[in-house]
């Protein structure tokens, strides 16, 4: 799209390193890459520190993307000023936290969806905003780039469930019901299960984590930092999604499976506007209305089918792999009217 102006990407995620390098060397691109993921960790997951240890870096920069929020602040912290600074976000999810009053500090927001349109929209969110640019969901491109490969990760037929819990103790099901959700499953001896919970699980929460003990068998497969997490591998093998309020659930949309979720927190959820996506699928509150949806959805009729479609193309429209390169060239010749 343009070789007028240098690219850099500062990265502190250890799992999207594993992502990020190759897709450079495969492009052949000319990118300035410095990866901080380790020091991320070691500095106990301290954007601010990550900041001020960068800022020769970032006050080169003229504009900074970041799926951080926060960021704007942060800046202003360590006296780096007058950078046009874009929020990217990383989903298209409904909970609260999506909605965070920290997007009016931004000079710019991506708005990747139709559904999250309306939703600010309706929230009196988007008059609010400095400025925004409406842009297609680009992850799904990854799935274009790539042959289809399915990963092998158990020993037999049975179904597979891809559980994915959020990282957020006061509304995901991880902290409070995993080992039984994982130890019911693993007993009714009907199902594969892998336990795949948000990467902020193990970089946020880590000795929350290894204080919940899983039992071992072949029929359970834990992934706490790994690329398939984010690059839907196991989204291609898996027959079930469970979760809670991770935006993944959107994105479970586009394999066209049954979903179930799982309600720790006695939320009281209709009419909610943070949990629309739970309109997507059975409700579970324990483990043995887990087993009775799980049976359904494999052995009965999917009554979701019909709305998860709908939602889907609400949300993504069609789909074809070249979102990102419409998104570059917006952001370019927004760019361009803007400030460069």
């Amino acid at each position: 799209i343009q070789n007028e102006y240098e690219v850099c990407i500062l990265n502190t995620g250890l799992d999207m390193n594993k992502i990020i390098k190759p897709e450079i060397s495969r492009h052949n691109a000319n990118i300035n890459y410095i990866n901080r993921s380790v020091l991320f960790m070691v500095l106990n997951k301290s954007y601010p520190n990550i900041i001020k240890l960068n800022k020769s870096i970032l006050r080169k920069s003229d504009v900074i993307l970041t799926a951080s929020y926060g960021i704007p602040r942060d800046l202003l912290k360590n006296n780096i000023r007058g950078k046009f600074v874009i929020f990217t976000r990383h989903g298209t999810g409904d909970g609260k936290f999506s909605f965070n009053k920290s997007l009016f500090e931004y000079d710019c927001v991506f708005i990747p969806s139709k559904k999250m349109y309306d939703q600010f929209r309706e929230m009196s969110i988007l008059d609010n905003l400095k400025n925004y640019l409406q842009i297609d969901y680009c992850k799904f491109d990854y799935l274009f780039y790539y042959p289809e490969k399915n990963l092998k990760n158990f020993n037999n037929n049975l179904p597979i469930i891809l559980y994915n819990p959020h990282y957020n103790k006061k509304i995901s099901s991880f902290y409070k019901d995993a080992e039984n959700i994982v130890n019911a499953i693993l007993e009714s001896k009907k199902y594969n299960i892998i336990l795949s919970p948000h990467p902020l699980v193990n970089k946020w929460h880590f000795f929350d984590r290894i204080k919940l003990h899983f039992p071992k068998s072949e029929r359970l497969y834990k992934d706490w930092s790994s690329i398939h997490k984010v690059n839907f591998d196991y989204m291609k093998i898996a027959d079930i999604y469970l979760g809670d309020v991770s935006s993944s659930i959107y994105e479970w949309l586009y394999f066209d499976k049954p979903m179930i979720f799982y309600n720790s927190h006695n939320i009281v959820w209709k009419n909610n506007p943070y949990y629309r996506f739970w309109n997507l699928g059975n409700i579970a509150a324990n483990p043995e209305e887990l087993l009775v949806y799980l049976d359904k959805s494999i052995n009965i009729s999917d009554s979701f089918a019909k709305i998860r479609k709908e939602t889907k193309e609400y949300v993504f429209g069609d789909i074809d792999g070249k979102a990102s390169y419409r998104t570059a060239a917006k952001l370019y010749n927004y760019l361009r009217e803007k400030i460069i």
